[in-house]
C-alpha cells in the first residue's frame, strides 16, 4: 500500500484490494482513524512506541483541548455513540471573560447562537477513552513497539517489540499518525526526500498574574 505514489491511479485499486491497515501511533488522530476504519470492516492494527499510558501514572501537565464543531463531527462519523463517550468528560465553554485595565469584565460569546459552543476535554483522557473504544471495536493496539524500518520498494514496515523481536508488516495500507516527529516521515526522508517546513523549537512557560498586577 505504500508504494503508491500522489496522483497514481493504482492507488484506488489498492485501497480496494487491501483490507488490512497499519496506524502508527495510537494518539487521539491514530485511534480515532482507527474507529471509523474498522467501522467500515478494515482489519486494524496500531503500533504505538510508548507503553499504555492507560496503566501508567499521569505526569506533567498538558493544556485540555477544544473540541469544536469540526471535531465534534469527526467523532460522530465513528459514531454518535462515541461523541455521546467524549461528551461525559467535556467541559462546555461559551465564551471567554475580558478583563480591562478599570477591572471591567466583559463576556465575549463564541457564537452568536447559545446551542453552540466549544468543548474543554483532558488530552490524554481523550486519548484513553478512544484507545478503549477502538479495542471495543477490534482494534488491536500493540504498544511499546518502536519503528525501524520502512522499505518503499518491498512495502514492509517493521517495528521492534518490547522482547526485541523484528515484526514486520506487508500487504498494508499504512497510515502515519505519529504526531509532530514522525518516526514514518523520518524514514520517508531517508529513501525519498522531500522539503518540509522547519520545526519551530519553543520552550513552554507557563505563568499566572493576579488581576491587581495587570
Amino acid at each position: 500500500g505504500i508504494n503508491a505514489e500522489y496522483g497514481d491511479s493504482r492507488a484506488t485499486i489498492i485501497t480496494k484490494r487491501m483490507k488490512s491497515v497499519t496506524i502508527v501511533g495510537a494518539g487521539p488522530s491514530g485511534c480515532l482513524l482507527a474507529l471509523n476504519l474498522s467501522k467500515r470492516k478494515y482489519q486494524v492494527n496500531i503500533y504505538e512506541k510508548r507503553k499504555d499510558m492507560r496503566t501508567l501514572e499521569e505526569r506533567g501537565r498538558s493544556i485540555n483541548l477544544a473540541l469544536s464543531t469540526r471535531g465534534m463531527n469527526g467523532l460522530e462519523k465513528a459514531g454518535k455513540e462515541i461523541l455521546e463517550d467524549i461528551l461525559k468528560i467535556a467541559t462546555p465553554v461559551k465564551g471567554r471573560m475580558m478583563h480591562d485595565v478599570h477591572g471591567k469584565l466583559t463576556f465575549q460569546s463564541y457564537s452568536p447562537s447559545e446551542s453552540h459552543c466549544l468543548y474543554s476535554v483532558s488530552r490524554s483522557e481523550l486519548n484513553k477513552r478512544l484507545m478503549t473504544l477502538a479495542e471495543r471495536a477490534g482494534v488491536n493496539i500493540h504498544f511499546d513497539h518502536k519503528l525501524t524500518e520502512l522499505d518503499l520498494n518491498k512495502g514492509v514496515i517493521s517495528f521492534t517489540s518490547p522482547t526485541g523481536q523484528t515484526v514486520s508488516i506487508s500487504d498494508s495500507l499504512i497510515f502515519a499518525c505519529d504526531g509532530a516527529y514522525s518516526s514514518v516521515r523520518h524514514h520517508l526522508q531517508k529513501n525519498r526526500p522531500f522539503r518540509l517546513q522547519p520545526v519551530i523549537f519553543e520552550a513552554w512557560l507557563q505563568g499566572a498574574l493576579h488581576p491587581r498586577q495587570c
